[in-house]
């Protein structure tokens, strides 16, 4: 634990944190993961719970590298703002002023769709479209795409939208996303652990090269990594967490590639809370911090159940949540929030800004835990309460009690299903009939 700041004097208590927490990992049958935090701007907590990899005592710590998922669109949108202080671009530009071969399904969407569209999901285009094919690839194919809303009529998250983003920082910069991530990003912020892609640590025989895919080597262990300090993902079973191998979203992952330690977790948030400084040096100006953390668009839907727990314990917002660029933006005790998960496959990760009191939270894990998760907003909910001297609220024993009863609720769905079937018939042709090969114009 480092402490430091105005509350240097009041350091976080420790001990009671880490037993918290790690009762949370082992209620939540989480191999490993690591917890950061910061108050007043300095890092006043960080430590690593559980092992790389189950089934080993290799412990994780706080130089173990996770993919971060999602978390890395605050990245991607922060290349383009570091773009936009270099005068190289603007938020507003049309895509097609920077990719000139960019075309959507609607050709005057095509013309319309700006910079910041892209990176606060108000396209009205939607969807994971995560392939093993490269990121120009991709973005071509970006034209056989529907949209399902009208042009920035509400919020819509869209992996492919932030992919066509991180070809607008390759083609702008003169190089690739990766070189742009490595050089202009984690090089200044001394981000020494980080990496742009789960190739810069695996041979591509450990990886497996899309979503849901096996290696080509099969099952990897963290021994087999070029830098074996690396977590391995996990996905929850009967018989408890099983090791996976680490995921490819294809080349240049703007929408979700990106590797991190929770140490360099905590300079990213440090950045973010000093105004867009790390160190007394300047790393974005701080109206373009400002613009990437404004609300850019209200989401279409309500709050998923997390929120309206939160609701019921800590209060209503007094405004309605939205998205920023990279970031989610919302209310947590009458303060703003900035959050943003990170889930691609068995990994999960968490981060949580209240940028008026100079607070962030960072949770990166192996494994998602029961259910639909959970786990992570809830310890940096914990967190946050005690930072704010807030009244102590067992959230990850209130999380999990609504898992529980979700997995009660499908185990007897599932138990209705079963005898709802009628005796003496089968499907009208074999399963094996329906394997074949298959043509898409955007999946191939």
């Amino acid at each position: 634990m480092v402490a430091g700041g105005a509350h240097a004097s009041r350091p976080v208590p420790s001990a009671a944190l880490d037993r918290y927490i790690e009762q949370a990992r082992r209620d939540w049958q989480v191999p490993g993961f690591a917890v950061g935090v910061i108050r007043d701007g300095e890092v006043v907590y960080a430590r690593g719970f559980g092992v790389r990899e189950a089934g080993k005592d290799t412990p994780v710590d706080l130089h173990t590298r996770f993919q971060i998922g999602s978390m890395s669109k605050a990245f991607t949108a922060a290349a383009l703002g570091l773009l936009v202080d270099d005068g190289k671009l603007n938020w507003d530009d049309p895509v097609i002023d920077h990719l000139p071969w960019f075309r959507l399904s609607d050709p005057w969407l095509t013309q319309q769709v700006t910079i910041r569209d892209l990176v606060g999901h108000r396209t009205g285009i939607s969807g994971a479209y995560i392939a093993p094919i490269s990121n120009n690839e991709m973005v071509r194919r970006a034209r056989y795409v529907e949209a399902i809303a009208p042009f920035r009529s509400e919020y819509l998250y869209s992996n492919l939208m932030y992919r066509v983003a991180g070809a607008v920082v390759a083609e702008v910069s003169g190089g690739t996303w990766e070189e742009f991530v490595r050089t202009r990003m984690f090089a200044p912020l001394q981000m020494n652990d980080s990496g742009a892609s789960p190739y810069d640590f695996w041979d591509a025989a450990y990886v497996a090269p899309c979503m849901y895919c096996q290696a080509p080597a099969g099952i990897a262990s963290f021994s087999q990594a070029r830098v074996t300090n690396v977590a391995m993902p996990h996905r929850v079973t009967p018989t408890g967490p099983t090791p996976l191998p680490w995921q490819s979203i294809g080349q240049d992952g703007s929408s979700g590639a990106l590797v991190a330690s929770v140490t360099d977790m905590l300079m990213w948030l440090q950045m973010n809370l000093r105004n867009g400084e790390y160190h007394g040096k300047r790393f974005l100006r701080e109206a373009t911090l400002r613009e990437l953390h404004a609300t850019q668009m209200q989401p279409r839907t309500d709050y998923d159940w997390i929120k309206t727990r939160i609701e019921q314990v800590a209060g209503k917002p007094q405004y309605a949540p939205g998205y920023a660029m990279g970031w989610r933006t919302s209310q947590y005790r009458n303060l703003k929030l900035l959050d943003h998960t990170g889930a691609l496959a068995a990994n999960r990760a968490y981060g949580a800004l209240l940028p008026e009191r100079g607070m962030g939270v960072v949770i990166l894990a192996n494994a998602p835990g029961r259910g639909s998760g959970g786990m992570h907003e809830a310890i940096a909910l914990r967190v946050l309460d005690l930072l704010l001297g807030a009244p102590a609220h067992d959230w990850s024993r209130d999380f999990l009690e609504v898992v529980e009863r979700g997995e009660r609720e499908r185990e007897t769905a599932e138990q209705r299903l079963q005898q709802s079937k009628l005796p003496g018939t089968r499907p009208s042709l074999p399963l094996e009939s329906y394997g074949g090969e298959y043509q898409n114009d955007w999946f191939g």
